[in-house]
């Protein structure tokens, strides 16, 4: 599960980075370097949100990603900003969320 989890925020950043670097033209190869070494630095204990690596759509689109991939339904009150922090936290969730 934490796997998944972090490949799927892997990618979120190695597509953003696409998509800011399709549009410049200068300091692209500094700013392609910093988001490659986030993605390779991306671990369960990574802040997600503080980090700025999702934002307030990112987190709903990794709410969804997470309920497919664990087939559970988080309830909307226990989709906070400190349940999802971090992937080792999310992991926790869904474990709790099992449990009932």
């Amino acid at each position: 599960m934490k796997d998944k989890i972090l490949t799927y925020l892997r990618q979120e950043l190695y597509n953003r980075t696409i998509s800011k670097l399709a549009g410049s033209k200068d300091g692209s190869s500094m700013y392609e370097r910093y988001q490659l070494k986030r993605m390779n630095d991306l671990d369960e204990n990574t802040e997600i949100i503080e980090s700025g690596i999702l934002d307030s759509f990112g987190l709903v689109n990794l709410r969804s990603f997470v309920e497919r991939i664990a087939n559970v339904e988080i309830p909307d009150e226990m989709v906070t900003v400190e349940t999802f922090a971090t992937v080792k936290r999310i992991v926790q969730l869904i474990e709790k969320i099992g449990e009932k």
